[in-house]
């Protein structure tokens, strides 16, 4: 991967980057021109916003949101987690702090547009007159502040199947979100990918299911964070090898020890203070002013 600046000259707020990928033989495959917006650290200074994140286990576990809660609070910019369901968990800084989120071990975005209740989890966000996802339903129902600003990051549980299956959840809980009165900004995740060695080719849809499912969250969301709506590159970061969990074991015929990955699927912890990295540069470029 070659990244070079295109002119010489002092970057203020973005710089031009050629993304070049080469094979083993350093042929050139694939070649892309890219411009990487910079924004302040001092974006978001003196403000205060509510954060609800809607998700699967990645969320559920509330490492990642943990995390953030420590990025906000030296910051300039403040951020409090709200949601009906809470997580205990460790940030960077070795801090264990209690946070509240809507995140569901599990369940995919169909899950959430489709069902009352699954793994005797309740859906909050599940209208039972009307069958549906209903974001203005649950801000009714659950007694959670109101939210600036909504995260939908889920992926993870919906690669079994195609983007263009999946994605008519997605647009019917972010039009849900963004057609409320309160009128949140609202982040839609690109999920990070499973551990680069995870399943057997027979499973290679797996990867691919992914892939086009970021893909088509990019296309219609776009990453304006200037907008209501945009999209979160989770994977940006993220190291699809060592950012997952894993042991050190002896093969009997090797003296040498080798690196065994215990959860292909589930970050370790660095993998979810990555993608806390991800959504605080996010969260905060969306209210630079």
């Amino acid at each position: 991967l070659d990244l070079n600046v295109a002119t010489a000259q002092t970057y203020t707020d973005r710089f031009a980057v050629s993304f070049t990928s080469r094979n083993y033989f350093d042929n050139v495959y694939l070649q892309k021109n890219v411009s990487i917006y910079i924004h302040p650290a001092t974006a978001g200074s003196g403000l205060s916003k509510k954060v609800l994140v809607i998700g699967d286990s990645l969320t559920q576990y509330g490492v990642f949101i943990a995390e953030l809660a420590n990025l906000f609070s030296g910051d300039v910019m403040s951020a409090t987690f709200v949601g009906t369901r809470t997580a205990s968990a460790t940030d960077s800084s070795g801090v264990t702090r209690s946070v509240s989120h809507e995140g569901r071990g599990g369940w995919a975005a169909e899950d959430y547009c489709t069902v009352a209740s699954k793994g005797g989890v309740t859906n909050a966000f599940f209208n039972p007159i009307t069958q549906k996802f209903d974001y203005s339903y649950y801000l009714a129902n659950s007694g959670v502040d109101t939210p600036d600003m909504v995260l939908v990051l889920l992926g993870t549980n919906d690669s079994g199947n195609t983007a263009d299956a999946v994605m008519p959840y997605i647009n019917e809980m972010v039009t849900s979100i963004t057609s409320d009165a309160s009128a949140p900004k609202c982040g839609v995740g690109q999920c990070v990918p499973v551990y680069k060695w995870a399943f057997a080719d027979y499973q290679y849809s797996f990867f691919e299911n992914k892939f086009e499912l970021r893909k088509a969250i990019g296309n219609t969301y776009g990453y304006d964070v200037t907008q209501q709506t945009f999209a979160v590159p989770l994977f940006v970061n993220f190291d699809s090898v060592n950012d997952f969990g894993s042991i050190v074991a002896a093969d009997r015929l090797n003296d040498e020890s080798h690196r065994v990955v215990t959860d292909p699927v589930h970050p370790n912890d660095r993998g979810y203070f990555r993608m806390a990295d991800t959504l605080f540069a996010n969260i905060k470029a969306a209210y630079e002013s």
